[in-house]
């Protein structure tokens, strides 16, 4: 999920990847195998010229981010009223 954060933030999936320390290449064939695996994609991509390519999130990718950042807080709040302290634990993807 951090890499279609960073699409959205970025408007680039070689930028997005490039902060995440990742390959283009398998930025993309991540978003590919994603996109798919689902009856419509959730990024979409437009080969660059001379200025670069642009990806964006579709309303379904966008869904998807809203949702699982939502999921992600409610899960911290909830280890939070727990007391649980455990810095092995992480909810990063």
């Amino acid at each position: 999920m951090k890499l279609f954060g960073l699409v959205k933030k970025t408007g680039a999936l070689n930028t997005a990847a490039r902060e995440l320390g990742m390959s283009y290449s398998h930025a993309w064939n991540t978003v590919y195998k994603i996109n798919c695996q689902l009856n419509h994609p959730l990024v979409v991509t437009r080969r660059g010229g001379k200025g670069g390519g642009i990806a964006y999130l579709t309303p379904e990718g966008e869904e998807l981010l809203k949702s699982f950042t939502a999921l992600q807080k409610e899960i911290r709040r909830l280890i939070k009223s727990t007391g649980i302290n455990d810095k092995k634990t992480s909810l990063s993807a």
